[in-house]
């Protein structure tokens, strides 16, 4: 496979022989980010964000009074 590989990069025109390995750098550059967002995935737990967040009920039920002249 590396030899069919090398020898097609070898018939391509010095610009796209660039491009081909600006692709591989994008290639491996995607490929890290991948793996580092699954290692990230894995260590978050279920619910580890409870009791951060919380909602007024007064204000959250509310009227709006950009809605006033329509009530």
């Amino acid at each position: 496979m590396e030899h069919l590989i090398l020898q097609k990069y070898e018939e391509l025109p010095r610009e796209m022989q660039i491009q081909v390995l600006d692709y591989i750098d994008f290639l491996l550059f995607k490929y890290q980010t991948n793996k580092s967002k699954k290692t990230k995935e894995q260590t978050s737990n279920f619910g580890s964000a409870k009791g951060l967040i919380s909602i007024n009920d007064d204000f959250f039920d509310a009227p709006l009074d950009d809605f006033k002249e329509y009530m």
